[in-house]
């Protein structure tokens, strides 16, 4: 049986919609006590489906193409870095409300992890596994963010090489779409009424971005 944290209180609430999710994931990370495990993941090569929610890619969207002054790009850093001074677990708060939004989303991407597989949002969110895995995730964007300023370079050969990894695990082009929509609620969620229009806008042009580069590390393998 998968080791979970001592906390008798449930992680995540998904039927629990009076009180604002964001308060309430807040409230159960830091109730929780978490240890360290080695977790893993394990592909799997379905196809999950996805709505028609990021704008057709063009040769625009090439992160090569991109500019390190670009005004999107300082808005993106800018508004990371308050999710990370605003949440003192942020990598737990972002990584629980990004995993839950998929996972609602595409009920079935839960195939895609062992820590996930046949299990209720309960039984996810509580997990060792998941907790080290979502960690894993958040800090991959932590980087991926701090590398827009000045190294886009190494964002490329970083963002190249992470496609490739996940591509082996059954990762498909229709699931970035998933992650995106995903992020963009997380972050919706998080930064509550200072994520503007223009917040949203910067944060879709710059996934658009990294997943176009990850898609074609993809395709490399």
């Amino acid at each position: 049986m998968e080791e979970k944290s001592s906390s008798t209180t449930a992680y995540v609430s998904a039927r629990n919609r009076d009180s604002p999710l964001t308060e309430d994931i807040v409230s159960k990370v830091e109730e929780l006590n978490i240890t360290k495990e080695e977790g893993s993941n394990q592909g799997y090569n379905g196809e999950i489906t996805s709505d028609d929610y990021w704008r057709e890619r063009s040769s625009d969207n090439d992160i090569t193409n991109t500019k390190v002054t670009d005004p999107s790009h300082k808005l993106v850093i800018d508004t990371w870095n308050r999710v990370k001074s605003k949440y003192k677990n942020y990598e737990m708060v972002a990584g629980v409300l990004l995993f839950r939004n998929i996972f609602e989303a595409a009920p079935e991407a839960k195939e895609l992890f062992d820590f996930a597989k046949g299990k209720d949002d309960e039984e996810i969110f509580r997990s060792i596994k998941f907790s080290l895995h979502s960690k894993k995730v958040i800090g991959a964007i932590d980087e991926v963010v701090g590398m827009l300023s000045s190294r886009l370079e190494d964002l490329v050969i970083f963002l190249t090489d992470l496609g490739q990894y996940h591509a082996t695990y059954g990762i498909l082009p229709a699931h970035y779409s998933i992650v995106g929509k995903a992020l963009i609620n997380t972050l919706k969620s998080a930064l509550s009424e200072e994520f503007t229009e223009k917040v949203k806008e910067s944060w879709i042009r710059a996934y658009e971005l990294i997943s176009s580069t990850m898609i074609k590390g993809g395709e490399k393998t």
